[in-house]
């Protein structure tokens, strides 16, 4: 008989305005519903009311802006809560800057066998030179030249974790070689890939791979600078001048606060810019029910990825490709590890090939929603549940 584990999961919340947009809560969703199957114990400390999840949760108040959760951890709360909570197996760090003082917690709350793992779903890297190595940091997370340090930190994290998640192969060799080369760590063997689970929603069998009779495309992706937004649809404003096709844009973060709004001013500023163009569709409140998100996907033509050449995975891409969609993405990062070869685009002139052969071609377009389809099915949260479980076993 397999032993069973408590795990504590601190999670932030990037978009408490809408959680239903928020894709790490439908990661938690999917770990916790995946665990607890197996008979563990999966408890949730995170900003948003505990009754909102469906297994045991504390309220803990972890930042509202992208560097409060990355400095300003709760310590004192977090202490008071982990003391009540007995014996634990694991911390699942999902803010790996804060695993220091998670790791001074536990040795304050005497948790010296509980392990920590942190899951690395973000790299503050906007571009790597793979000819030199060089890194180009995230400017949105680079004001003041501070993402050096917010790497840092990152490292910080990986060296005191006993386990590390990442969402794809490409990010565990980026993560492993960063790693050596500019710190000296090394991680190989604590990795292990755990990819964030499909939507119980998404699970559906399809049959049908006919080419919907639409005229739009779908960009189901947040508006940020560093996702390189702006040069793509300067790109498609060309492209759809040869064939006209509208760009579906669901800007999951529009209902934000006036205040969280101002913590990112470009995001702002990209739906002033986007304005401009006639072809695109904007998102309406409603879509952004989950439900109604995955409709607008199903019926899109395709799915576009952001333009960032270091993502490590894309949520939104996944999900257009459950919808038996068939996406496009940079030849670049965890979108390697995510879409067949064939729908990788390395430059304008590609992208503008790929596309329009896409449009124009009904047989060309069921070969890849069918393709697209298949690739992800090993995405259901049963697989990576196992995949989750598997790594708290492995010792």
């Amino acid at each position: 008989m397999k032993k069973s584990f408590k795990i504590i999961s601190i999670v932030n919340i990037s978009n408490k305005d809408n959680l239903e947009c928020d894709s790490g809560v439908h990661v938690q969703l999917g770990f916790g519903k995946e665990m607890e199957k197996r008979g563990h114990k999966y408890v949730i400390y995170s900003q948003i009311d505990p009754d909102y999840w469906i297994f045991q949760a504390r309220k803990i108040e972890l930042g509202n802006t992208k560097y409060a959760v990355r400095f300003g951890v709760p310590y004192a709360d977090l202490l008071k809560n982990i003391l009540k909570e007995g014996k634990v197996d694991f911390v699942l760090v999902n803010q790996p800057e804060i695993a220091a003082s998670v790791k001074a917690i536990l040795i304050e709350a005497k948790l010296y066998t509980t392990q920590i793992i942190i899951y690395v779903h973000y790299l503050p890297i906007y571009l790597i030179n793979i000819n030199t190595g060089t890194l180009t940091l995230d400017p949105s997370l680079n004001e003041g030249e501070i993402g050096e340090i917010i790497l840092s930190k990152v490292f910080e994290g990986c060296k005191i974790a006993d386990k590390i998640l990442v969402h794809s192969q490409w990010g565990a060799d980026l993560l492993a070689n960063l790693s050596e080369q500019k710190f000296g760590l090394s991680l190989s063997k604590k990795i292990s890939i755990v990819p964030p689970p499909l939507d119980n929603a998404l699970l559906e069998k399809i049959h049908d791979f006919e080419m919907p009779f639409s005229n739009f495309i779908a960009y189901p992706n947040r508006l940020y600078a560093h996702y390189g937004t702006s040069e793509l649809f300067k790109q498609l404003h060309y492209i759809q001048k040869k064939n006209p096709f509208k760009v579906y844009v669901s800007d999951p973060l529009a209902n934000q606060s006036i205040n969280r709004k101002a913590l990112d001013p470009e995001s702002e500023k990209l739906r002033i810019e986007l304005k401009n163009y006639p072809f695109i569709l904007w998102g309406l409140d409603e879509d952004r029910k989950r439900s109604n998100y995955y409709n607008k996907l199903r019926n899109s033509l395709l799915v576009l990825a952001p333009n960032r050449k270091a993502a490590l995975w894309s949520m939104s891409v996944a999900d257009g490709m459950a919808n038996a969609r068939p996406a496009l993405a940079p030849n670049a990062g965890g979108y390697k590890d995510l879409l067949p070869s064939d729908l990788l685009w390395n430059n304008e002139r590609d992208l503008q090939e790929k596309l329009l052969s896409l449009l124009r071609e009904p047989t060309t377009w069921k070969h890849y929603a069918k393709l697209c389809y298949s690739y992800v099915q090993y995405l259901n949260p049963s697989n990576v549940g196992k995949k989750l479980e598997d790594c708290l076993y492995d010792n």
